[in-house]
């Protein structure tokens, strides 16, 4: 007859242990992200506590992605979970991601002032590119050689939780027959332990997973950095397309003297100035110019003539389009940034990047700014960017009070 270890001892030698390890790691990155804001709280005015709070999602994602061959190996409810062996090979699994996450962690409270962003992907690019990091590293360590005192206590903290922990391991277990209930109760735990993996690498229960425009949703963009940590930046973007700077002009002066995008097209009246009423931006896909106005014989109108009767009172602009997708369409037109690379702006790591935007304008001048959206929250991570550019509230689908007037295609607003 087939033996196994009794549930009870596979609560206190592989559920109890694992927990502690993982909240020990949350620890950890609390100290990663209060040590970056020290060293750098002049970047980060009137930041708060509810950073912090919120910075915990991005915390568990990290600490679930890097470590969940470890979580399965050791909730796995098997017996061979007792052989010395197994357990170092998957304590030295631990100890080295996480020592290396320590690490990248350090080592971006010295590289922030260089990049203003948390460390992406692409510092493998620059490596690859020649990025003299030889040089700079015996420079850096001279500089921030409390860096690398708290990186070594980090490590023998890491390695000290590895004892505590194995030490709560029952070294001779008892073994029983095996039982269906025994091996049942066993499943139950190890996928639900999986599933809430999965919840805690997602960010939550949202559409759509974290990303680097999601902070947005918490903070404003100067404070996206803190929001986040390294570690989640790193294995958010690896893997994207390298990206080569490129510099066809002097200076702006002669790229100026080419192409501005600056177009002074409107004569302000000089007997208004902000605030004055409210301000509407009205976006809307898909329909030309034609379409909202017809041709202009009088058997041929368009099909818009609400909005074609706006157009006339408001300030309308007969422009070329900047995007071809929705997702392109937002940082487009309240970030001046077109589409310029073969994916969406808001889903590079370029995202959390500092923009200059109406919306902030606006905020400066008392405008309470708000978004609404017919599509369902989450679609695009069109929400998220709203946010990170300064909208106060956004409103999808979600929030529209009687949904049987929503068409199954949607418009935004």
């Amino acid at each position: 007859m087939k033996q196994t270890s009794s549930l009870k001892e596979y609560r206190i030698s592989q559920v109890y242990p694992l927990c502690v390890r993982l909240a020990a790691l949350l620890l950890l990155y609390f100290i990663f992200r209060l040590v970056f804001f020290i060293a750098h709280a002049g970047s980060f005015p009137n930041a708060n506590y509810a950073i912090f709070w919120y910075g915990i999602r991005y915390d568990l994602s990290a600490i679930f992605y890097s470590n969940i061959p470890y979580i399965v190996a050791v909730l796995l409810p098997f017996s061979f979970f007792y052989h010395q062996f197994y357990r170092k090979i998957f304590d030295l699994y631990f100890i080295i991601v996480n020592s290396v996450a320590a690490a990248v962690s350090y080592f971006d409270v010295a590289y922030y002032p260089y990049v203003l962003k948390r460390t992406t992907g692409d510092i493998f690019s620059y490596l690859q590119l020649g990025f003299d990091f030889q040089t700079l590293l015996p420079s850096f360590l001279k500089q921030f050689w409390y860096l690398l005192l708290l990186f070594v206590a980090t490590c023998f903290f890491i390695i000290y939780i590895v004892k505590v922990t194995n030490g709560m391991i029952i070294k001779n277990p008892a073994v029983q027959k095996l039982s269906w209930k025994n091996v049942l109760f066993k499943c139950l735990i190890f996928f639900t332990a999986g599933f809430i993996s999965v919840i805690c690498m997602r960010g939550g229960f949202q559409t759509r997973p974290l990303g680097l425009v999601g902070t947005g949703r918490h903070a404003s963009i100067q404070h996206a950095p803190l929001l986040s940590n390294t570690p989640f930046t790193l294995m958010i973007s690896y893997g994207e397309q390298k990206y080569a700077y490129k510099n066809y002009f002097q200076d702006l002066e002669e790229a100026e003297s080419y192409f501005s995008p600056v177009i002074r097209s409107i004569t302000p009246c000089s007997q208004y100035c902000l605030p004055v009423k409210n301000v509407v931006v009205i976006i809307l896909e898909g329909i030309s110019q034609y379409l909202i106005s017809g041709t202009g014989f009088e058997d041929e109108q368009g099909y818009c003539p609400f909005l074609h009767h706006l157009q006339q009172q408001s300030v309308s602009f007969n422009g070329m389009a900047a995007a071809t997708r929705t997702i392109d369409a937002l940082p487009a037109i309240f970030g001046g940034i077109p589409r310029l690379l073969n994916k969406s702006y808001v889903e590079t790591s370029f995202a959390n990047n500092y923009s200059y935007s109406p919306i902030e304008i606006l905020k400066k001048h008392g405008y309470h700014t708000l978004f609404f959206h017919g599509a369902k929250n989450g679609s695009m991570n069109i929400d998220n960017y709203c946010y990170s550019i300064g909208f106060t509230q956004y409103y999808g689908k979600n929030e529209y009070p009687n949904s049987h007037f929503l068409l199954s295609s949607f418009s935004k607003f």
